[in-house]
Protein backbone atom coordinates (compact mmCIF):
# COMPACT_ATOMS: atom_id res chain seq x y z
CA UNK A 1 0.00 0.00 0.00
CA UNK A 2 1.18 3.54 -1.18
CA UNK A 3 0.27 6.87 0.37
CA UNK A 4 1.39 9.66 -2.11
CA UNK A 5 0.26 13.02 -1.23
CA UNK A 6 0.03 16.62 -3.20
CA UNK A 7 1.20 14.48 -7.02
CA UNK A 8 4.74 13.43 -5.19
CA UNK A 9 6.17 11.11 -7.77
CA UNK A 10 7.43 8.89 -4.74
CA UNK A 11 5.01 8.04 -1.68
CA UNK A 12 5.42 9.37 1.64
CA UNK A 13 3.72 6.15 3.36
CA UNK A 14 5.03 2.68 1.53
CA UNK A 15 3.71 -0.55 3.67
CA UNK A 16 3.03 -4.19 3.41
CA UNK A 17 -1.35 -4.39 2.75
CA UNK A 18 -3.42 -4.35 5.67
CA UNK A 19 -0.58 -3.64 7.55
CA UNK A 20 -0.60 0.03 9.51
CA UNK A 21 1.01 -1.43 11.93
CA UNK A 22 4.46 -1.24 9.72
CA UNK A 23 3.84 2.36 9.14
CA UNK A 24 5.46 3.41 11.76
CA UNK A 25 2.75 5.92 13.62
CA UNK A 26 3.63 4.48 16.93
CA UNK A 27 -0.20 4.67 17.67
CA UNK A 28 -1.74 3.12 20.32
CA UNK A 29 -5.29 1.73 20.00
CA UNK A 30 -7.57 4.84 20.23
CA UNK A 31 -6.16 5.54 17.01
CA UNK A 32 -5.12 2.26 15.15
CA UNK A 33 -6.99 -0.69 16.13
CA UNK A 34 -5.95 -4.20 15.23
CA UNK A 35 -8.88 -6.50 13.35
CA UNK A 36 -9.37 -9.73 15.85
CA UNK A 37 -8.05 -11.55 12.78
CA UNK A 38 -4.70 -9.41 12.70
CA UNK A 39 -1.82 -11.43 12.33
CA UNK A 40 1.85 -9.96 11.42
CA UNK A 41 1.97 -12.11 8.32
CA UNK A 42 -0.52 -10.17 6.30
CA UNK A 43 -4.02 -11.45 7.79
CA UNK A 44 -6.61 -9.28 9.05
CA UNK A 45 -5.66 -5.71 9.18
CA UNK A 46 -6.41 -2.81 11.17
CA UNK A 47 -8.20 0.60 11.38
CA UNK A 48 -6.28 3.91 11.34
CA UNK A 49 -8.01 6.33 12.80
CA UNK A 50 -5.13 9.13 12.54
CA UNK A 51 -6.09 11.76 9.47
CA UNK A 52 -3.81 11.82 7.28
CA UNK A 53 -4.29 15.28 5.99
CA UNK A 54 -3.51 16.47 2.40
CA UNK A 55 -3.57 20.15 0.74
CA UNK A 56 -4.06 19.44 -2.95
CA UNK A 57 -4.00 15.73 -3.94
CA UNK A 58 -4.04 12.34 -2.32
CA UNK A 59 -3.64 8.99 -4.16
CA UNK A 60 -3.43 5.20 -2.22
CA UNK A 61 -2.55 2.51 -4.37
CA UNK A 62 -2.37 -1.09 -3.64
CA UNK A 63 -0.52 -4.37 -4.86
CA UNK A 64 -1.97 -7.41 -3.94
CA UNK A 65 0.32 -10.60 -3.63
CA UNK A 66 -2.45 -12.94 -5.01
CA UNK A 67 -2.96 -10.52 -7.97
CA UNK A 68 -4.38 -11.64 -10.73
CA UNK A 69 -5.42 -14.91 -9.55
CA UNK A 70 -6.70 -13.65 -5.98
CA UNK A 71 -7.20 -16.34 -3.43
CA UNK A 72 -8.78 -13.77 -0.33
CA UNK A 73 -11.37 -11.70 -0.52
CA UNK A 74 -10.30 -8.02 0.30
CA UNK A 75 -12.42 -5.48 2.16
CA UNK A 76 -10.98 -1.42 2.49
CA UNK A 77 -12.53 1.40 3.53
CA UNK A 78 -10.62 4.89 2.77
CA UNK A 79 -13.10 7.90 4.10
CA UNK A 80 -11.77 11.15 2.97
CA UNK A 81 -12.77 15.12 3.37
CA UNK A 82 -13.02 17.50 1.20
CA UNK A 83 -12.33 21.19 2.19
CA UNK A 84 -13.96 24.85 0.76
CA UNK A 85 -11.73 26.47 -1.40
CA UNK A 86 -9.06 28.32 -0.20
CA UNK A 87 -8.77 26.42 3.14
CA UNK A 88 -5.03 26.38 3.94
CA UNK A 89 -4.37 22.44 4.84
CA UNK A 90 -1.14 21.33 6.09
CA UNK A 91 0.10 18.04 4.43
CA UNK A 92 0.50 15.21 6.41
CA UNK A 93 4.56 14.47 6.74
CA UNK A 94 6.35 12.77 9.42
CA UNK A 95 7.58 16.52 10.91
CA UNK A 96 4.20 17.41 10.84
CA UNK A 97 3.31 14.15 12.61
CA UNK A 98 6.14 14.69 14.61
CA UNK A 99 5.28 18.34 16.19
CA UNK A 100 1.78 17.12 16.78
CA UNK A 101 2.56 14.37 19.29
CA UNK A 102 0.87 15.89 22.58
CA UNK A 103 -2.81 16.47 20.44
CA UNK A 104 -2.22 13.02 18.98
CA UNK A 105 -1.39 11.70 22.89
CA UNK A 106 -4.71 13.65 23.74
CA UNK A 107 -7.10 12.34 21.34
CA UNK A 108 -5.60 9.11 22.09
CA UNK A 109 -6.40 9.52 25.62
CA UNK A 110 -9.40 10.65 24.87
CA UNK A 111 -10.81 8.18 22.63
CA UNK A 112 -9.25 4.92 24.31
CA UNK A 113 -8.51 6.05 28.16
CA UNK A 114 -4.83 5.22 28.07
CA UNK A 115 -2.45 8.00 28.88
CA UNK A 116 0.93 7.29 27.12
CA UNK A 117 2.91 9.81 28.78
CA UNK A 118 2.26 7.73 32.01
CA UNK A 119 4.64 5.52 33.83
CA UNK A 120 2.09 2.53 34.92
Amino acid sequence: MRFYFDNEEEPLIEIPAFDLMKAGFNLGPGLLQLHTSYKPDGIGGNTLYLPLPYQKHCKITWIDPDTPQIKKKRYYQINYRNYKAGTNVETFSVTARSSAKTLIDKVEYIHYGIDRNSSL
